[in-house]
């Protein structure tokens, strides 16, 4: 996903294609954070909020949002729910 400024831009294009193509009700929004910890950061958080407050004049739920942290040798994956951390 791209980051700084165009990051909402493409996540509104692609909510309102996914939205209008699907006639959605409610959305979980994912990502991977390749090399690190499944730790919501300042940006996630920030991007979390701006989906949650376009969805809701349209009366769409964000469910949850997954953060997926890319297993390692000899480790699993991880995974963060921000509904599970109260973080939505």
């Amino acid at each position: 996903m791209k980051s700084g400024p165009d990051r909402c831009g493409h996540v509104r294009n692609l909510l309102t294609f996914l939205l209008s193509e699907t006639n959605a009700t409610a959305v979980i929004l994912s990502h991977q954070h390749p090399g690190g910890k499944p730790e919501a950061s300042r940006e996630d958080l920030e991007l979390t909020r701006r989906v949650r407050d376009m969805l809701r004049p349209l009366e769409v739920r964000l469910l949850d949002h997954v953060v997926y942290a890319l297993s390692r040798l000899g480790r699993p994956g991880e995974w963060l729910s921000m509904r599970e951390q109260n973080l939505l």
